[in-house]
């Protein structure tokens, strides 16, 4: 079983009002990363995380999914919730052990009913947030308008890092204004290729003025990189980054990104944001529990110590009895054949 550093995990959660592409984005992250050979649609009942029969004569997610995958070096433990509130409890149960959430917006409504709910368990677990608006080959699609919505319905200081080019049916590039560079689409879906153009002449001022935006509120929550940003007007990529970082850990900045999962515009580039910016178990603040004698202890996910893991879903498998999806709290084990067989076992003896 490969080894993977506590410090290249991320823990990250789905989360969005039904309908808004959650789980076509899981498909497109999971073919990017060669963890599939195809594109699975949900139209088509072909995708790798909605594939209970129910899930796919209805053409919704219905269960807690969890996809696993690699991504320049890091491992990517990926939760997939359901959209309806009526299953709201498994959003519950994804945020309680991700280590952060992509929060999705459709880019033609922004902050919806259903996008209200969650924003209530993200606040209760103190989720660090990346906003992604979808859909933005849609009608009426605006990006500004759905980062905007996050501040007047949610009270959410979302942030662009990035610029849609075109929207709609001209959607066909982003202008990333951490690295002040612009990549044009070509091709869509598994055909899907990106190519560093100059930033669109429509575009430069706006990218000024997003980019500026971008490096203050970088800056804010570190007194070096404040007092180099006012002396200086900059920060390097790097700087951004970290700024970034440490603000997204403090849930008091979430980063926005623009793409269209369906056609797999954008969705690399989420990717390297989701490793370079979201926090490792590691980054965030540790785990307390009962330590069975009437006090509590704090746990770490440091490799060193005791395995300590928490249940957050059981399923009911034909061979296994019920299967629990377990998180490791502390070491950087993952769940193999030796755990299966510890649960099996212990829901044999529990009947």
């Amino acid at each position: 079983m490969k080894e993977i550093p506590t410090a290249h995990i991320r823990n990250v959660a789905l989360v969005a009002h039904h309908g808004v592409g959650k789980t076509s984005l899981a498909e497109a992250m999971l073919f990017n990363a060669k963890a599939t050979t195809r594109l699975g649609r949900i139209a088509d009942g072909t995708t790798m995380l909605d594939h209970a029969a129910d899930e796919v004569a209805r053409q919704m997610t219905i269960d807690l999914g969890l996809a696993q995958f690699e991504w320049e070096g890091h491992k990517i433990n990926l939760l997939d919730t359901p959209g309806y509130p009526d299953f709201v409890g498994d959003v519950y149960s994804a945020l309680r052990v991700a280590d952060a959430a992509l929060l999705m917006l459709r880019a033609s409504a922004g902050v919806e009913v259903g996008t209200e709910v969650v924003w209530e368990v993200l606040k209760q677990e103190k989720n660090p947030i990346l906003v992604i608006v979808n859909m933005m080959d849609k009608e009426h699609a605006d990006f500004d308008a759905s980062v905007k919505s996050c501040h007047d319905r949610l009270g959410l200081n979302a942030v662009a890092v990035q610029l849609p080019i075109g929207s709609a049916e001209t959607f066909n590039g982003i202008v990333d204004l951490i690295e002040h560079k612009a990549w044009r689409f070509t091709g869509k879906g598994m055909e899907e290729k990106s190519e560093e153009i100059p930033i669109p002449d429509d575009l430069k001022d706006k990218a000024a003025a997003a980019r500026a935006t971008l490096m203050e509120e970088a800056a804010t929550g570190d007194e070096a990189l404040m007092e180099k940003f006012l002396s200086t007007g900059e920060l390097t990529v790097e700087e951004i980054r970290k700024g970034l970082c440490e603000r997204v850990v403090m849930c008091d900045l979430a980063p926005a990104f623009c793409c269209s999962a369906y056609h797999n515009l954008g969705v690399k580039e989420v990717l390297n944001e989701v490793v370079d910016v979201l926090p490792s178990p590691l980054d965030v603040h540790p785990q307390t529990g009962d330590d069975g004698n009437g006090g509590s202890i704090e746990v770490r996910p440091e490799a060193a110590d005791p395995i300590a893991a928490t249940v957050f879903k059981t399923l009911a498998e034909a061979h296994l009895g019920e299967l629990s999806l377990i998180r490791l709290w502390s070491g950087h084990l993952e769940p193999g054949k030796e755990l299966v067989n510890t649960v099996r076992n212990r829901s044999e003896k529990l009947g």
